[in-house]
C-alpha cells in the first residue's frame, strides 16, 4: 500500500509540474508583439521580401510582366535607385526598366534576364557586349551618370574607341571634327572597331595614321601635306589618300579650285558674293552665310577647296530641274551615310564649280527652283522673305538637313557673326 500511495503522489507532482510550465508559456505569449499580418504571409505578388514597415510589405513585386520595388514607405520606387550592391532605374509608373532605354538624353542598358532582386534590370557597368556589339557604360558617378553609356573617344587596355553622339560605334574611315581616322572592320568581336594606327590600304587607297600624339590627334590621318616617315618623304592628298604616279585623276582631284582663308576674310568673302546673289534670287545672304559657315567648315573642307562647293551639293539632287550654272563637272570623294541604324563610308559625286561665286549662285537657283513635285516648290515662301529665322525654317522643313538642331544652328551663327548686315 505505502508504493502504490507513493506513486500516485509522484504523479500527482508531475503532473502538476506540466501544468505550470503550459501555464508560463501562455502568459509568455500574451507579452509578444503581434504577428505579421495575414496579408504578408499569403502575397501572391511578394518575390522577395527585405522589410517590413507598418502595414507595408517592403520590396520586389511582380504585377503580370511587370517588376516593381516598394519603398518602407508603401510608394514605389521610380527613376535611379540603388538597391543593395546594383542600380536599378524605374519609369514614372515605378515599373523595373530593362533592355535600352534614354534618359536626358543619357543611353543605357539595363538587363533583360536574371533573377529578380538581383542581376534582373541591373544596370551594365563598364565594356559590355550587347547585341552582338561591345559598348562601354559608366562604372562610376552619382544617380544617373553610373550605367549611362559614354560616347566619344573610350580607351580600354591599349586600344582606343570611339563612339558617336547616337551611341553607334565608329568602323572604318570615320570623319571626327575635321581628322579622318579608321578603325576595325574586322577580327575579333571585343575588339571590332579599335583605332588603326600606321599603314592601312582602304578601297585601293593607302593611308598614313598617325602612331602617336594625344587622344583625338593619335590615329589621324595625314591629309593635303608633305610627310617624313621613317626617313623617307610622302605626299597625301585632301582626302589622306598617298600620292603616287598611278593615282587615278590625281592632276584633277588634287587641283585645288580655292585657298584656305581665314574665318574672318571668308565671312567677309561669302557675305558679299550672298548679298550680291540675293539682289536676283531673293535669298536672305545672312542665311546663304551661314549654311556656307556650317556646311564647309568656313571654307575649309575638301569640297570647298578643291571642288568650289561650299554647301555639299550632290551631281544628282531630287527635282533636279532648275536654271543652274553648274558645268555637269564631279568631284568623287568619300562621305558617311546613315543606313540600317549606322554610319557607313561610301564614295559620291558631287558638284565641282570653278569658284566659289558659283556655288552660291547654284546653291540659291536650286533652293528656289527645286520642286517636291510637278509645280510645287520644295522651299516655297524661301524668294523674298525678309526674317531670318522664318527663311532658316523653310529651308529646314523642305527636307534640306535632317539634323532637328539645323534652325538653331544657323541663327546661332547669323547672331554671332552679325550676319544679318549682308541683307
Amino acid at each position: 500500500m505505502m508504493k502504490q500511495h507513493f506513486v500516485t503522489r509522484r504523479s500527482h507532482a508531475i503532473r502538476a509540474a506540466m501544468i505550470f510550465l503550459v501555464a508560463c508559456a501562455c502568459f509568455m505569449c500574451l507579452l509578444t508583439v503581434n504577428p505579421k499580418p495575414a496579408y504578408a504571409a499569403s502575397s501572391k505578388n511578394a518575390l522577395r521580401t527585405s522589410l517590413l514597415k507598418g502595414n507595408h510589405l517592403a520590396g520586389w513585386t511582380r504585377d503580370g510582366e511587370a517588376v516593381s520595388y516598394i519603398l518602407p514607405s508603401g510608394k514605389k520606387a521610380v527613376g535611379f535607385r540603388k538597391i543593395g550592391r546594383y542600380w536599378y532605374h524605374f519609369d514614372k509608373s515605378g515599373t523595373l526598366s530593362t533592355g535600352w532605354f534614354t534618359v536626358k538624353s543619357r543611353r543605357y542598358f539595363a538587363r533583360k534576364t536574371g533573377t529578380v532582386g538581383k542581376t534582373y534590370g541591373v544596370l551594365r557597368t563598364g565594356f559590355r557586349k550587347v547585341d552582338g556589339v561591345y559598348y562601354y557604360f559608366n562604372t562610376t558617378g552619382k544617380k544617373g551618370v553610373a550605367g549611362s553609356q559614354k560616347t566619344g573617344w573610350i580607351t580600354i587596355g591599349k586600344n582606343r574607341y570611339y563612339y558617336h553622339p547616337d551611341g553607334t560605334k565608329a568602323s572604318g574611315l570615320t570623319t571626327i571634327g575635321r581628322k579622318l581616322f579608321y578603325f576595325s572592320e574586322t577580327g575579333a568581336v571585343k575588339y571590332r572597331g579599335r583605332l588603326i594606327t600606321g599603314w592601312k590600304t582602304v578601297d585601293g587607297k593607302k593611308y598614313y595614321f598617325r602612331s602617336a600624339g594625344k587622344t583625338g590627334t593619335i590615329g589621324a590621318a595625314y591629309r593635303n601635306q608633305r610627310v617624313k616617315i621613317k626617313k623617307k618623304y610622302y605626299r597625301f592628298d585632301a582626302e589622306g589618300a598617298l600620292i603616287t604616279n598611278t593615282t587615278k585623276n590625281a592632276s584633277t582631284n588634287a587641283a585645288p579650285v580655292a585657298s584656305i582663308v581665314s574665318n574672318e576674310v571668308f565671312i567677309e568673302t561669302i557675305g558679299a558674293l550672298a548679298h550680291a546673289d540675293m539682289q536676283q534670287s531673293g535669298v536672305l545672304a545672312s542665311v546663304t552665310t551661314a549654311q556656307a559657315i556650317l556646311e564647309s567648315a568656313s571654307g575649309t573642307s575638301v569640297l570647298a577647296i578643291y571642288a568650289g562647293n561650299l554647301f555639299g551639293m550632290k551631281a544628282a539632287l531630287s527635282g533636279n530641274n532648275w536654271a543652274s550654272v553648274w558645268s555637269g563637272t564631279t568631284y568623287k570623294k568619300q562621305t558617311l551615310e546613315y543606313l540600317n541604324n549606322t554610319f557607313i563610308s561610301v564614295y559620291a559625286d558631287f558638284r565641282k564649280y570653278e569658284n566659289w561665286a558659283q556655288s552660291v549662285a547654284d546653291h540659291s537657283a536650286y533652293l528656289t527652283g527645286a520642286q517636291k513635285s510637278k509645280g510645287v516648290l520644295r522651299y516655297a515662301g524661301l524668294a523674298g522673305e525678309k526674317d531670318y529665322k522664318k527663311a532658316a525654317s523653310i529651308i529646314k522643313a523642305g527636307g534640306y538637313a535632317t539634323d532637328p538642331g539645323y534652325v538653331a544652328k544657323l541663327c546661332s551663327i547669323i547672331e554671332r557673326y552679325n550676319l544679318t548686315r549682308f541683307d
